[in-house]
Order: C-alpha cells, then structure tokens, then sequence
C-alpha cells in the first residue's frame, strides 16, 4: 500500500541497492496493511538508513537497507542508535518479514520471529 504522503513507515535504501531487497520488504508491510514510501540515499551503514527513514516518518518508525542486504528497523521511541533484528538477509523471507515486523511495531502487535508462534 504506497502512501500518498508521509504517513507511511518509510524504506531507506542506500543507492544501488537491489530493487528485490525493497520489494520484499515493502511486501511485508503490505501483509500488515500498513503504507510504505521509499528514499534512496548514499549512505551504507543499515542504522543510520533506519534513522533517516524514521525521521522522514510521521509514524516515527524507519527501515533501513543496504547492497549488501544488511537491515534493521528502529522507532522514535527507541533511544538514539537502538535498532531491532539488525542482520544480513539473503532470503524474501527474511526481508519481508522484517517488513512485517516494522508494521506489528507500529501496531503493537507480536513480532513475526523465526521458529514462534506468529
């Protein structure tokens, strides 16, 4: 579900990135019926993209990724630098659950972990 504005929990994805990476993720979010939009940024490190996509966000959560599949979420309400389930992906499964975890987050909802109940 693409978001018109910035009401949407927001990708940021360092340039060159594989569109898979995003598409996964953005899948993920869209399980949860939650609006997404993407930034593209010269940045590598997956906490800082996560950083500046939740300060794009008016719902104050960021997913960050980069070429390497390196990938965390993080929250307004976490202290600065915290992030949850920072870690290399390779597998759709694995982006999109981290985008399905980025929209229970917002919701307050269970996470979606490997090997649990959800």
């Amino acid at each position: 579900m693409k978001a018109k504005e910035n009401i949407a929990i927001f990708i940021a994805a360092e340039e060159g990135v594989d569109p898979k990476y995003v598409d996964w993720v953005q899948y993920g979010l869209e399980e949860e019926s939650i609006p997404y939009l993407r930034l593209d940024v010269q940045e590598e490190d997956p906490k800082i993209l996560a950083n500046i996509a939740k300060k794009s966000s008016k719902l104050g959560i960021g997913i960050g990724l980069n070429k390497e599949g390196f990938s965390c979420l993080t929250s307004d309400h976490f202290k600065e630098g915290d992030v949850l389930f920072l870690g290399q992906r390779k597998e759709e499964k694995e982006f999109r659950d981290l985008g399905v975890n980025g929209a229970r987050l917002l919701k307050g909802s269970p996470f979606k972990l490997e090997g649990g109940f959800n």
